[in-house]
């Protein structure tokens, strides 16, 4: 039979021991009571991939203050990252790829457009969608006449590593309230 050893009883902490524990810890933040370093580093449980796109969602709905990573055009309306064949960009531009998914941001404030369209292009993404059409409006009757959301969105899109390029729709399909994206994708 084998031996198994028993449980050692714990000690007193000793003054010493508590004193050079603090030093150790001084200039340190504790962790809130509500989460434990057990709560914090649960790993007998992945989080599903449901849970871990909204996050990411989430994460990435924010505006980021960062240079675009490729090129954009004169009007900030058109965008393209280096590696995009020549043919394809004319393509798009002219309306000629299939339209995979379409979402319609009309009628919603910019923090919720932007955690949409970040939840609808992750979820494009998931789906091998290469090619999307974005509708954000023209800003007709937006103050200044000028859509916030389609400033916005057209930031956020530059910033998004999977993005390849966008550029506005051709009129039967939106015209300059609408983008046709193409998806990167590669793993």
């Amino acid at each position: 039979m084998p031996h198994t050893p028993k449980p050692k009883k714990s000690r007193a902490i000793e003054p010493d021991e508590r004193a050079l524990f603090r030093q150790a810890m001084r200039g340190t933040t504790p962790l809130h009571k509500e989460l434990s370093a057990a709560q914090s580093l649960d790993v007998t449980r992945s989080p599903n991939t449901t849970t871990l796109h909204k996050q990411k969602a989430r994460q990435s709905a924010e505006i980021a203050t960062h240079p675009p990573l490729g090129k954009v055009g004169p009007d900030g309306d058109s965008f393209y990252r280096a590696g995009v064949q020549r043919r394809t960009l004319q393509a798009l531009k002219r309306g000629n790829l299939r339209i995979d998914d379409v979402i319609d941001l009309h009628g919603h404030d910019r923090r919720s457009a932007l955690q949409r369209l970040s939840h609808f292009v992750a979820q494009s993404i998931l789906s091998n969608c290469r090619c999307i059409r974005v509708i954000t409006g023209k800003g007709r009757r937006s103050p200044g006449r000028e859509s916030v959301i389609r400033k916005d969105t057209c930031h956020w899109l530059q910033q998004h590593p999977k993005v390849l390029a966008y550029c506005p729709a051709q009129p039967h399909d939106g015209g300059m309230g609408a983008f046709y994206v193409l998806l990167n994708l590669r793993i």
